[in-house]
């Protein structure tokens, strides 16, 4: 696979990834709110993307940033380093050619997926909760997330599972395909509560 389809990939499953968290009505939403909200959150991801065809699994591993008033930054270390943001608005930047034309994604079910990641990551429950129909359980100050798809979701997704704390750390999706995403985040922090000037660079 070219280094052009990895990143493609890489975009299109941690945008993917971000369909995972919804409630199941309004109210629960407000009286049992699965994550905090936040303006800014950093921590680091692991992906491992099981697709028919290839005999080894896609792993990639980095960094991510959110920023609620600008959007989500993804930093890929390994296989190979990539800087991708996207904008509130929808759009995606690749921020290794800062120069490129910046794509609008007002195409579903693109946009839908990038504000749905911002909305996530920053604890905008309200915004999330769309998609799928949950089944909550918790245990030892864990909680785990059964998502049944719904609408567009049921024709990509046949089973969605989130666990988490005070913020997630595990997804595993599994698509009618019968390719597999699961997704590990970890050293997930709030502090500091400010962007630095390096990370302001990010969105200008």
């Amino acid at each position: 696979m070219s280094l052009k389809k990895l990143v493609g990939c890489f975009v299109f499953f941690m945008l993917a990834m971000t369909w995972v968290m919804s409630g199941e009505a309004h109210a629960q939403v407000k009286s049992t709110p699965i994550i905090p909200e936040v303006n800014i959150l950093r921590g680091d991801f692991e992906q491992v993307r099981y697709m028919k065809g290839f005999k080894n699994p896609l792993k990639s591993e980095g960094r991510f940033l959110v920023s609620k008033s600008d959007g989500v930054v993804w930093q890929g270390i390994k296989p190979f380093p990539s800087r991708i943001l996207i904008r509130n608005s929808g759009a995606i930047v690749n921020l290794d050619q800062p120069k490129a034309k910046a794509g609008k994604n007002t195409k579903k079910p693109n946009a839908a997926m990038s504000k749905i990641m911002l909305a996530m990551l920053s604890g905008n429950e309200t915004e999330m909760a769309k998609h799928f129909v949950i089944q909550r359980t918790e245990a030892s100050g864990m909680w785990t997330l059964q998502l049944q798809p719904k609408g567009g979701m049921a024709r990509v997704f046949s089973r969605v599972e989130v666990r988490g704390d005070r913020y997630i750390h595990r997804v595993v999706m599994e698509e009618k395909s019968g390719d597999k995403t699961e997704l590990s985040f970890t050293a997930v922090t709030e502090v500091p509560n400010t962007l630095s000037a390096e990370e302001l660079k990010y969105f200008q």
